[in-house]
């Protein structure tokens, strides 16, 4: 079966994210929207290395993925920092109640315990950033960002089509596609 789709480069991530927001805004939804994962991904499927992302977003064959937005980042950091501390904070805690420590011998170490994986936390999550900007300037250095959105009718194309330009997106496209 043939998707209707309209795909667009980006040269900023703000850009692609903000073009996702406009276009939820604008009646479409978030299930109709995709992005090309990382490179790594989309070579291991397609079985070669992609050096030209314009010819890739219309391989059918290329992988989607759909785009997370910076709340759910914000809750992916949250958690990475909350819950080292939680589970550094409940052992010390199991631990100094069934070992007979003191309230305040406890608290203080469920807090140092809790610290310290609140820091371990905290340098994944600086190690994820590291490697989604990597995986971000990679493509961007092979052509762009790639979005494709789902369309039901010409109507929908132009309003898609109309969001990309405003948003300074290159190589704007309308296509018919096989993959679904």
């Amino acid at each position: 079966m043939a998707i209707r789709e309209v795909v667009a480069l980006f040269d900023d991530e703000e850009e692609l994210m903000n073009t996702i927001d406009e276009l939820e805004g604008k009646g479409f939804d978030r299930s109709e929207i995709s992005i090309m994962p990382p490179m790594g991904e989309v070579e291991q499927v397609l079985g070669h290395q992609v050096d030209d992302i314009y010819a890739a977003s219309n391989d059918p064959n290329t992988p989607r993925s759909f785009p997370l937005d910076y709340a759910s980042w914000g809750d992916a950091q949250g958690v990475l920092m909350a819950v080292p501390f939680l589970a550094g904070a409940i052992a010390v805690t199991i631990f100094g109640a069934t070992s007979g420590m003191s309230v305040m011998t406890t608290f203080l170490m469920a807090i140092f315990t809790g610290s310290i994986g609140t820091v371990f936390g905290f340098i994944i999550m600086m190690l994820l950033k590291k490697r989604h900007k990597f995986e971000i300037s990679d493509q961007i250095s092979r052509g762009g960002l790639t979005m494709w959105v789902h369309v039901r009718d010409n109507s929908r194309a132009r309003r898609a089509i109309r969001i990309f330009n405003r948003h300074h997106a290159h190589d704007v496209r309308f296509k018919m596609s096989h993959h679904i």
